[in-house]
């Protein structure tokens, strides 16, 4: 199974960079092996991926992060 929401936000703090910030709270994905993240777009379509160990998500913490994207 997948878990996927909307971004937190996005920026553009250089020229040709852009700074998605992205979060999953203590309520999400609770109960998953999170191995990958990724971001989608319209569509369901997968731009980028990046895969890890596995994190045992659970409602005692979250999870944030940012995904830079220069071009």
């Amino acid at each position: 199974g997948s878990f996927s929401k909307a971004l937190n936000g996005k920026t553009y703090p250089a020229t040709g960079v852009l700074q998605c910030d992205w979060s999953l709270e203590t309520s999400e994905a609770n109960g998953m092996s999170i191995e990958e993240f990724g971001l989608l777009l319209t569509g369901d379509v997968l731009f980028s991926r990046k895969t890890r160990a596995p994190i045992a998500k659970d409602n005692t913490f979250r999870l944030e992060g940012v995904w830079k994207i220069i071009f």
